[in-house]
This record gives C-alpha cells, sequence and structure tokens, in this order.
C-alpha cells in the first residue's frame, strides 16, 4: 500500500497545530527547508505576527535560522518563533523524491512524533527558549519530550513504547552518556510519562489539559543543572573509550552504573543504555561491543537487582524542594 505524501502530512499537521493550541492560529507555517516549500500560508493571518504574507519571501530569506539549516547538511528541524509573533517549525529532513511523496505508515508515525516535538516548544508555556545551555533549554526540551510521548499514547495506545530520539529513554540517555549532550537529557520525564502511562484516562483529555499534563509531568521531573553537570562529569570514562573501543566502554558504563555507591540518578541514566544492551536489542555500526550470551543476562539480573533496591528506598524518601534555579525563572513561587 502507497503511503501519503509529505505535503499531504505537513497540511494536516497544520490543522492539527492550530487545533491543538488557538493561540498559533494565523501565526504558524511549517517550512520544508529541503525542498523549500512552505505550509500554512493561505491560514496566516495578516496584522497577526507584523509578517505580511506578501512580504513572507524576503522575510524567510533573511530568516537567519532558516540560512544556518541551509549550510549544514546535517542539522536537526528545529522550532523558531519570532518576537513579532509568528511560529514556525523549520523541517530539515532529507527524503528521496520517491519517499517524499509516499511517505509509509510508521514513517510517517515517527515524522509527525517529531513535529509534534517542536509543536511541544511553540505552544505550551516555558517550551520556548532562545539561550542554550540554560536551564529554560533543559526544561523547554523536558515539555516538548513530555508533549510528543503523551500525545503518542493518547492516539496510538500504550504498548508500545516508541524507540526514536524523541520520546526513547534509551535516546536521550545515550546522548547524555555516550556523547555528553546535558541539553537534551529528558529522560527522567520521560521514564516519568512511561511509569504512569497506563494510568491516564486519554479519552478524557482535551488539547488544553494534554498541555498542561506535559508542562506538569516536565517540570515535575525535570533535572538541575548541577544534576546535569554531574552526570556529565561521572560518565566522562565512558566517553573517552566509546570512539574506539565499544567493549570496553560498555563494561566501564556498566561498572559505574551498578556501583555500590552510585546515586538513583547515575543509575537511572546507565540502566537505561544498558537493559535494551543486555537485552540484545541494540544494533550498532562498525565495532560491535564483544558480550558473551551468558554476560549479557547477569548483566540483566544485576540491572534488575538495582532497581529493586533503588524503588525500596524511593518509598521512604520525603519529597525532594524544587532547586532554586526554577524558581528564578517565575513559574513557581
Amino acid at each position: 500500500m502507497n503511503g501519503r505524501a509529505l505535503s499531504s502530512i505537513f497540511n494536516d499537521f497544520v490543522q492539527e497545530a492550530e487545533g491543538s493550541f488557538p493561540a498559533l492560529r494565523g501565526r504558524f507555517l511549517i517550512v520544508d527547508v529541503p525542498r523549500n516549500t512552505v505550509y500554512g500560508v493561505h491560514r496566516l493571518e495578516d496584522g497577526k505576527t507584523g509578517v505580511e504574507r506578501t512580504g513572507l519571501p524576503a522575510y524567510l530569506g533573511a530568516n537567519s535560522t532558516m540560512a544556518r539549516l541551509r549550510r549544514a547538511d546535517t542539522a536537526s528541524t528545529v522550532a523558531f518563533q519570532d518576537p513579532r509573533g509568528l511560529n514556525i517549525i523549520f523541517f530539515n529532513e532529507k527524503m528521496a523524491p520517491e519517499l517524499a511523496d509516499s511517505v509509509s505508515e510508521a514513517a510517517e508515525e515517527r515524522l509527525v512524533r517529531m513535529m509534534r516535538h517542536e509543536l511541544g516548544h511553540l505552544g505550551i508555556p516555558g517550551g520556548y527558549y532562545d539561550a542554550e545551555e540554560t536551564p529554560q533549554q533543559v526544561l523547554g526540551e523536558c515539555i516538548a519530550d513530555a508533549y510528543a510521548l503523551l500525545r503518542h499514547y493518547q492516539l496510538h495506545g500504550t504498548e508500545k513504547l516508541p524507540a526514536d530520539k524523541y520520546v526513547s529513554a534509551f535516546a536521550r540517555a545515550s546522548s547524555l552518556v555516550m556523547y555528553g549532550d546535558t541539553s537534551h537529557y529528558t529522560l527522567p520525564v520521560l521514564e516519568a510519562i512511561n511509569n504512569c502511562r497506563n494510568a491516564i484516562d486519554y479519552a478524557a483529555q482535551d488539547e488544553e489539559r494534554m498541555a498542561d499534563l506535559a508542562f506538569n509531568l516536565a517540570f515535575r521531573h525535570v533535572p538541575s543543572m548541577g544534576l546535569l553537570a554531574g552526570l556529565k562529569e561521572t560518565f566522562m570514562p565512558v566517553r573517552g573509550l566509546w570512539g574506539h573501543d565499544k567493549t570496553a566502554a560498555v563494561k566501564k558504563l556498566a561498572e559505574i552504573t551498578l556501583d555500590a555507591k552510585a546515586s538513583p540518578e547515575v543509575f537511572q541514566a546507565g540502566a537505561a543504555w544498558l537493559r535494551p544492551f543486555a537485552a540484545g536489542t541494540l544494533s550498532f555500526k562498525g565495532e560491535i561491543p564483544e558480550f558473551a550470551k551468558a554476560e549479557r543476562a547477569e548483566l540483566a539480573q544485576e540491572l534488575e537487582r538495582r532497581r529493586h533496591h533503588f524503588d525500596r528506598l524511593r518509598k521512604t524518601d520525603a519529597p525532594r524542594a524544587r532547586p532554586a534555579e526554577w524558581r528564578k525563572l517565575g513559574l513557581m513561587g
């Protein structure tokens, strides 16, 4: 069966975005950068954004985000919010013409999840940020991931956990553990949602409630900047090995994760990567870590044992106050 054209998917998504977030009506666009096509132009309302429809080509031609994406082949899709009120998703995924004309159902599901991540940045207060390596960025990424994952469960059910980088606990853990990316470490939020996903009455959640739920779960579980810096330092030995000796890197990761002195946060990050590895569900390009089947089984048992240990501790822990840095954002008293 042939899939849908990319253009149809984008046109439908413009309507979804405006329906989910009425504040975006008349001020939302999707720009397909590789194919130089803009969606939602006919829905723009002059006077709402400070960018008239007739001036849109000149505006996009001078837009610095647009220029950056055109220069960088590997740059990913990004949300952009103009101070004058125009909201744009710059889509920058490379696709062969035949794939763009017929997007498979599975590919469309992944693509729309990615778009909902960007929509979370634009539509939910606190989701958008304009400075990197800041508490605002970490919170914004947590909100966007939370929204994309919750909407996925609302529309597709909770039986299967999606695996793409925007809503995958493994992918977000891998970015930090193996590459030192703290700005997109949304793992605590994603795992909190996965743990309660079957307790949510999705049918009762309208668009506004779903956005509120995403914000509240993100805000409750967002990691502090201090924690992120500590995790980055803790896993530094793993990153030092990963590029040239993957077997040694995985063994070092297991050693750090299962250390009796490891904090719950260190265990959470390391275990999110190690569990699928122990289960044999990961695929690697190039060098493959050499672990015997018995070693993987033993690793899985140790991870489960430590999980039970931290679960018991968590039941007796008192609720912790939010870090002062979030109070400074004006989002809580």
